[in-house]
């Protein structure tokens, strides 16, 4: 274990972000739905499986999303109403 802890191995800043981006949109989705890793770690493809539930019920209704991160996105700005 001691030679891990002085390894010259560094994370990419990508991989970050794409871990980064993932935590955002969980936060975003419904709580009751399922999502899951693809099962494999890459910056290319599927980077998560979601399962539909409604009512507590799984709907037979599911999708895979492909994360797209960005380390420089500024906020929208909301519009003023006239």
């Amino acid at each position: 274990m001691d030679n891990w802890k002085q390894s010259k191995i560094k994370i990419p800043e990508s991989h970050i972000i794409c871990r980064e981006a993932v935590d955002i949109l969980r936060v975003k989705l419904p709580h009751a739905w399922v999502v899951q890793p693809s099962g494999h770690d890459s910056d290319y493809g599927i980077d998560l499986r979601v399962e539909v539930v409604t009512n507590g019920h799984h709907t037979g209704t599911d999708f895979n999303i492909q994360v797209k991160g960005s380390s420089n996105i500024a906020p929208k700005k909301k519009k003023r109403k006239a």
